[in-house]
């Protein structure tokens, strides 16, 4: 999965429901691919968005993260890994919940 999101390949037309849903989907992704992200001051700096990341879009810098917005593909795994809940994109993220799969280790699947 994670050399999909690498390589960026995409199965619009192996997908189950349309096409253009999927393309439209797709495009809305791309918009809120811009939406400022936030690393609040509760980041602790615990690295875990950086291993997390199947791009390596972020980075720890002088103790906090960084994003590359070139190299990131939007899938939020960096939000749902955060355990301060510091890390937000914009203000679409504040206050809904967060779920942790218990039984995952916080790395990016090769």
């Amino acid at each position: 999965m994670v050399i999909n999101i690498q390589q960026r390949s995409c199965n619009y037309k192996k997908e189950k429901h349309s096409f253009l849903l999927s393309y439209g989907l797709h495009k809305l992704a791309v918009l809120e691919k811009n939406e400022k992200f936030i690393f609040g001051d509760s980041c602790a700096g615990c690295g875990k968005c950086v291993d997390i990341c199947p791009m390596q879009a972020i980075q720890i810098t002088q103790g906090k993260p960084v994003r590359d917005r070139n190299k990131c593909v939007f899938c939020l795994g960096c939000v749902n890994v955060c355990p301060t809940r510091a890390l937000q994109i914009g203000n679409k993220t504040q206050g809904n919940p967060q779920y942790i799969n218990p039984y995952y280790d916080g790395k990016a699947r090769q």
